[in-house]
């Protein structure tokens, strides 16, 4: 299908990728609310749970910055459903098997609100955490670009570290 080849090419790029950025709405999750066993694959949840799925392949994407657009979000993820919806695990694991990628242990079991609480969790111990409304941040500043270098600096020095075995 047209749907499953996307999908791929989506999972394609991001494996090729260090970082997303995850943008995320009250609006988006509010979107999800409705979501059962036997919903039909959603788009924004399948993106969110590759990403959480092909971190521990060995690929090279390893980074998620989950950015807020509105305050509304957090309230809105209290609300989003504790199922599992069947078609997102197929489709999460039809992408892998054609990237010759295994499913973490925790696939089948992921939840439309525990993914999206992971994807949030990548805020608490990384540097600069979260990203609250980047709109109301002024012309001059750009948060999530700062944001985005700081990882990836951080992720340079860490490869250059475990490469040439020094430390700090």
């Amino acid at each position: 299908s047209s749907g499953g080849k996307l999908r791929l090419i989506l999972a394609q790029s991001m494996s090729a990728s260090k970082i997303a950025a995850v943008l995320l709405s009250s609006a988006a999750v509010a979107d999800m609310c409705h979501l059962t066993e036997d919903s039909e694959c959603d788009d924004t949840l399948f993106e969110m749970m590759l990403m959480l799925e092909l971190i521990p392949t060995g690929s090279r994407f390893k980074d998620i910055v989950p950015v807020l657009l509105d305050d509304g979000v957090t309230a809105e993820v209290k609300k989003l459903p504790q199922v599992v919806c069947r078609s997102l695990v197929r489709a999460v694991m039809e992408v892998l098997d054609e990237m010759q990628r295994t499913a973490s242990k925790d696939l089948e079991s992921r939840t439309v609100r525990g993914v999206v609480e992971e994807i949030l969790g990548y805020a608490d111990n990384r540097p600069h955490g979260q990203i609250r409304n980047p709109r109301e941040t002024g012309p001059d500043v750009d948060p999530l670009v700062d944001c985005l270098r700081a990882r990836l600096k951080a992720d340079v020095h860490t490869e250059t570290t475990e490469a040439t075995g020094e430390m700090g």
